[in-house]
């Protein structure tokens, strides 16, 4: 309620700014010849404004949206490495000395193997997790506080897994022609991209800021006229 309050009063303030630019600054300052040019600069000014705090109250609701969502799916226990994963740790404990052979096995088998069904489960669990990461729906920074060391984990041990079920799926797919698998519809496609995010040290700049700068170059173009006729 706060940020809303101190929002509207900043939209009236700067509302009163513009209008006394228009209205006492530019009849005092300027002359008659340079009102064009005042005229369609108080115009944009006006419209940066706008599209600024509409950008500022867009984009405070979806990161308060996100991170609601996130620490809901969170509180539940989503993608968390349960009882589950101990029949798969065992079995690897048990084929030590061919672990890889041994997650190919339990690719290939998984639906018959029922001990697999609840591991199935929760990595299906992650890897919805891991999806909202990237259309929008779950906020990053959470999810790699709660989840990122399971996301790295799981990725890392059951790598074999995980292509296997891949290869599984590609060749099911080749009998029935009419569809086509996409690569976001492969096993654990997300799960390998939050993976990739995690353990990437360069940090990426969002790209909302830089759709901000580019509309409020284009809202320049009404001044161009009066910087034509100014010129010449």
């Amino acid at each position: 309620m706060k940020q809303k309050i101190l929002l509207i009063n900043a939209s009236f303030l700067a509302g009163v700014l513009v209008c006394s630019i228009v209205y006492v600054g530019v009849p005092a300052l300027l002359t008659k010849e340079y009102f064009p040019l005042a005229s369609a600069m108080a115009v944009l000014l006006s419209a940066t404004i706008a599209l600024s705090s509409a950008y500022y109250t867009v984009t405070n609701h979806n990161i308060r949206t996100r991170e609601k969502n996130t620490i809901d799916v969170i509180h539940q226990g989503k993608g968390k490495i349960g009882p589950e994963y101990i029949y798969v740790k065992d079995f690897l404990k048990d084929n030590e000395n061919q672990k890889n052979d041994s997650l190919i096995y339990l690719a290939r088998n998984s639906a018959t193997i029922e001990e697999m069904r609840p591991v199935l489960d929760k990595l299906n669990e992650l890897e919805h997790l891991c999806e909202g990461i990237f259309k929008g729906f779950y906020d990053k920074g959470i999810i790699q506080d709660n989840r990122g060391s399971t996301v790295i984990y799981i990725w890392e041990t059951l790598q074999p897994y995980i292509t296997e079920r891949r290869v599984v799926q590609q060749a099911r797919m080749e009998k029935h022609p009419k569809f086509r698998e996409s690569e976001e519809n492969r096993p654990f496609h997300w799960l390998e991209k939050a993976y990739e995010l995690f353990t990437d040290t360069n940090e990426k700049s969002g790209s909302e800021v830089k759709y901000l700068i580019i509309a409020n170059i284009l809202l320049s173009i009404p001044c161009l006229p009066a910087i034509i006729e100014l010129v010449n």
